[in-house]
């Protein structure tokens, strides 16, 4: 007679799950308070003339970001149910879609984080009121972002923990080659910059002060911040020395290096350096170089430009190989 010998079924990785409602309401209080701060500004024509385009936020500083705070408003309450509504995907696309616009309206970012870690030395103002109506707008996209992304684990994600789904793809066992070619790409292109910069005018540029201390300061610091981002960062994002601390390093050698430390640096360099040049370079494409200093010759705002764009995209694929080479394992589905 043979014995049956049954296994006790695995845990299921969907149990049910209440919406976050810290995160609900905190949306919420900060959507309606910005939405009408906003709204404040447009009808009684009073919102600050701030650097360094008069608008604060690129293109959507009136009715725009009006709009999108007024969705985000709409959207959210729609988030916070605990069972999925007809269209789960559409209403998660439409929210996704709303944040990634509204990150998109806080482009001028790249400017005053540039100005913050100079010091604001370089001809680049900084202006406190223009950086917090950005990072409120910051805010408002991220509290949306991460609102939509519990949705999406409620509703839609195998597992409720990671969010994993059948399309999401396993992480890297090993960094391939595209991404050591998009990281040396990046390279390259600020190389091609910098290079750029020595052909016309040497070391000044368009936003170097006029004290030859101060700009003697600032751009040093620039060179420094550039060097960071166009050699450091991408050399890091694809060898060792970006996940496990160097020999050299003193208490922390061999240790493996914190994910969000190089990661969140990345990702922020990559988005914001892809908006910002990429509509400088439509502007470009649309207009000419007549709206740039006519101090420098044509070619030179072609190849700076186009240099920054390839610089962005270089550095966005090799952030995207990083953050999959290095996804930790899921504690729920054990899944990377």
């Amino acid at each position: 007679m043979t014995t049956a010998h049954t296994h006790p079924a695995p845990p299921t990785t969907r149990p049910h799950q209440d919406p976050p409602r810290a995160l609900v309401l905190t949306t919420l209080l900060w959507a309606a308070l910005y939405t009408a701060l906003r709204l404040y500004w447009t009808l009684t024509h009073t919102r600050p003339h701030l650097p360094p385009v008069g608008d604060d936020l690129l293109i959507a500083s009136d009715w725009g970001i009006i709009t999108l705070g007024a969705t985000t408003l709409a959207l959210t309450p729609l988030l916070a149910r605990t069972h999925p509504p007809r269209l789960p995907k559409t209403l998660i696309t439409a929210a996704a879609t709303t944040a990634a616009l509204t990150t998109a309206t806080t482009v001028l970012l790249l400017l005053d984080v540039v100005g913050l870690l100079l010091l604001n030395s370089s001809g680049i103002a900084l202006h406190p009121l223009a950086l917090a109506t950005r990072l409120g707008a910051l805010a408002l996209a991220l509290l949306l972002a991460a609102t939509t992304r519990a949705a999406h684990r409620r509703w839609i994600a195998d597992c409720t923990t990671c969010g994993r789904t059948p399309r999401t793809r396993p992480a890297l066992h090993h960094t391939p080659p595209w991404a050591y070619a998009a990281a040396y790409l990046t390279i390259a292109a600020f190389i091609t910059r910098l290079s750029a910069q020595a052909l016309t005018t040497g070391p000044d540029t368009p936003i170097t002060p006029p004290d030859p201390t101060t700009a003697a300061a600032a751009m040093t610091g620039l060179l420094l911040l550039l060097a960071s981002a166009g050699i450091l960062l991408p050399l890091a994002l694809v060898h060792r020395f970006g996940r496990i601390w160097p020999a050299w390093v003193p208490l922390l050698a061999h240790r493996p290096l914190p994910r969000p430390l190089l990661l969140l640096p990345a990702l922020f360099a990559a988005i914001s350096m892809n908006l910002y040049f990429g509509l400088n370079l439509a502007g470009l494409i649309l207009r000419g170089t007549d709206a740039y200093d006519p101090s420098y010759p044509d070619w030179f705002w072609w190849a700076s430009i186009g240099s920054y764009v390839i610089w962005g995209a270089g550095l966005a694929v090799a952030t995207y190989a990083y953050a999959r080479r290095t996804r930790p394992a899921c504690p729920t589905c054990q899944r990377r």
